[in-house]
């Protein structure tokens, strides 16, 4: 497998709709549910505001950029805080 590929199991994938000013609180929630999961929430710039409002020790939040030059990292979870 290349260094620049990342692995996503195919047919996982779910897709919650929500308008911007909720978004925080549907990832609180879905993080809320899932707390022996391990999580990672990626956004387009590093996003302080998601560091500072999502604590979880199982949760880890990175830009595209970190997510891209992290080869070794393993999640169960990957949420994109800005899917079009």
């Amino acid at each position: 497998m290349s260094k620049t590929t990342i692995t996503i199991k195919p047919n996982n994938h779910r897709i919650h709709p929500c308008p911007t000013d909720r978004k925080l609180a549907l990832i609180t929630e879905i993080v809320s549910r899932n707390t022996t999961t391990k999580i990672v929430v990626v956004s387009s710039d590093s996003n302080d505001m998601l560091k500072e409002n999502i604590s979880y020790d199982n949760v880890t939040i990175l830009s595209d950029k970190e997510l891209i030059t992290n080869k070794e990292l393993t999640f169960e979870y990957l949420i994109s805080y800005d899917l079009p």
